[in-house]
């Protein structure tokens, strides 16, 4: 994992936190399915840049 996956990891893991304190009286399911949502928009986000400087880094040769 590079650095940048580092930091999209440690957002998810303060953004999460904060979600679960703001659905505290939801019931788990919901909870869940926020959690799944807020996660796989981290990992695109993290895919995506990654690509992006990839791409970047190759034409720049």
């Amino acid at each position: 994992m590079t650095q940048l996956h580092y930091v999209y990891f440690a957002s998810f893991m303060v953004s999460s936190a904060f979600l679960n304190g703001l659905l505290e009286g939801q019931v788990p399911w919901v909870r869940v399915l926020c959690l799944i949502l807020l996660f796989s928009t981290f990992v695109f986000a993290s895919l995506y840049h990654s690509l992006k400087r990839s791409i970047k880094s190759k034409d720049s040769k």
